[in-house]
């Protein structure tokens, strides 16, 4: 019976290829999420669309995620709402991928920044590939207003 011992290259070797395929499952939520919360519940917001934001349905998942939370939003800064949202996304790659996101509610009136949440991903680390507006924007929202799920 033959015995089989690592040598330290193959050892080396099947680690690296342990590390690459692990890395395949790793989760949007791998990305560093830092968030100034709002901690009161609001019923209503204004979006201020940013135009230089090209991610595909950014503004959108925004949208859908803050009515999911029973929150009124509306998309004319005119109609009066207590608070507004601003944000900014940078990403890259035809599949736009998510590299960092800014998400800044503030006080209407006065323009104070009431709460922010944001977004980074290295752009070595393999989870940016899953880093779209459909997974990223809902754990923003959340770490945004964590008030608006008791």
């Amino acid at each position: 019976m033959k015995k089989y011992i690592l040598n330290k290259t193959s050892f080396l070797l099947i680690a690296i290829c342990a590390l690459l395929l692990g890395s395949c499952a790793l989760n949007p939520k791998d990305g560093n999420y830092v968030a100034q919360p709002f901690n009161k519940k609001i019923t209503e917001v204004c979006l201020i669309k940013n135009p230089k934001v090209q991610e595909r349905g950014f503004d959108l998942f925004m949208v859908k995620k803050l009515e999911q939370e029973g929150i009124t939003v509306s998309e004319d800064k005119n109609n009066n709402c207590p608070y507004y949202i601003t944000y900014v996304a940078h990403y890259y790659g035809i599949e736009q991928h998510i590299t960092s996101a800014d998400i800044v509610l503030h006080k209407t009136g006065d323009s104070s920044v009431q709460g922010k949440s944001t977004f980074n991903i290295s752009f070595f680390n393999p989870a940016k590939y899953h880093a779209h507006a459909a997974t990223v924007i809902p754990v923003m929202i959340n770490e945004l207003l964590p008030e608006q799920k008791k």
